[in-house]
């Protein structure tokens, strides 16, 4: 584990929370969401590696539930990891939304199952005609104006 620990410290090197993030989770937690996460972690790595990153950052308090694909040994965009995380948070996948940067894993996984999926650009976005996000965002605040708008309208309903 001693080299998964120096292969880890170079991975940490110079990273920083995505600006608004943690207000994000502020702004879903007040509203009454439940959060979880689901993440593929690196080959080889256990999810201690991400949870340092989370406890770091002060996430984790954020998050009612973690699904790490080293986890359970299955990995985005197989439907068994989004069902897992909607069991394990007691979500139903027609009243759940997915926030994610990558259109194979993500994107497509989450639609599998039915839930609403939202595709945060990146840098690493990589078109595909063939998968459409719910919703596309480039920023939180984007997130935050496209949840207002959506528990507005769903509340007229």
């Amino acid at each position: 584990m001693e080299g998964m620990e120096a292969f880890y410290a170079v991975l940490l090197e110079k990273r920083e929370l995505v600006p608004g993030a943690k207000e994000m989770l502020e702004d879903i937690q007040a509203r009454g969401y439940a959060i979880g996460l689901i993440s593929d972690v690196a080959w080889g790595l256990t999810s201690d590696f991400p949870m340092r990153d989370m406890k770091h950052y002060g996430l984790d308090e954020f998050f009612d539930d973690f699904v790490f694909s080293t986890d359970v040994g299955i990995r985005k965009p197989n439907p068994r990891i989004f069902k897992l995380a909607m069991f394990n948070i007691g979500a139903k996948a027609e009243e759940s939304i997915y926030v994610g940067n990558n259109l194979q894993a993500d994107i497509k996984g989450a639609l599998g199952v039915g839930m609403t999926a939202v595709l945060k650009r990146s840098d690493f976005y990589e078109h595909d005609d063939a998968i459409v996000p719910s919703a596309k965002i480039s920023t939180w605040d984007d997130f935050r104006d496209w949840l207002d708008e959506r528990d507005r309208t769903s509340s007229h309903e």
